[in-house]
């Protein structure tokens, strides 16, 4: 994965989580990385059917139906590995294994046209004690990375690349609005 600004994102949140990091502190963190993209074959016959994929476990082939909120109110997608990390570059690996896995179709605009929105997900975690009291402190990172939109005819997209493409771009108009 070239370095853009996703990349400096990440180097920056780990060298802030370490530099906070004491005595009495320590920070995990912990990564996911899930493709979002529209069943074309559904979507032809007038259903909409998003499939979610967890892009690092590519071997399961999961597709998760549910969206679910846990007890503490946080949103979750049912059966989407966590793996911990411990340094940037670990993170900077996952993403770029994550990516390697990615939906996505040569057009005649885009050799490697993304079919797919993305969501990198990095989960920040430090406990600490601040005046003999533990606490913990939480924060979540969401880097969504949505299918690029394509000039249908000048793509060359036909079939079920034509359908992903009408789904692609009637998803970012409705975005737009």
């Amino acid at each position: 994965v070239p370095e853009g600004a996703l990349q400096r994102a990440i180097q920056a949140i780990f060298a802030q989580a370490q530099a906070r990091e004491g005595g009495q502190s320590s920070t995990a963190f912990r990564a996911s990385y899930v493709e979002i993209f529209t069943d074309s074959s559904t979507a032809a016959r007038g259903r909409s059917c998003e499939e979610i994929r967890d892009l690092l476990s590519p071997g399961r082939g999961q597709i998760f139906a549910s969206i679910r909120t846990d007890l503490d109110g946080q949103i979750r997608l049912e059966g989407v590995e966590e793996h911990e990390v411990w340094t940037a570059d670990e993170a900077l690996r996952l993403l770029s294994l994550g990516s390697a896995a990615r939906a996505t179709s040569s057009t005649r605009l885009n050799e490697t046209s993304s079919r797919s929105h993305a969501l990198f997900s990095l989960q920040v975690i430090q406990a600490r004690v601040v005046a003999g009291v533990p606490s913990t402190l939480r924060a979540k990172f969401q880097f969504v990375d949505l299918a690029g939109s394509e000039k249908v005819k000048a793509s060359g997209a036909e079939g079920e690349q034509l359908n992903q493409a009408i789904n692609i771009n009637h998803g970012l108009f409705v975005l737009g609005k």
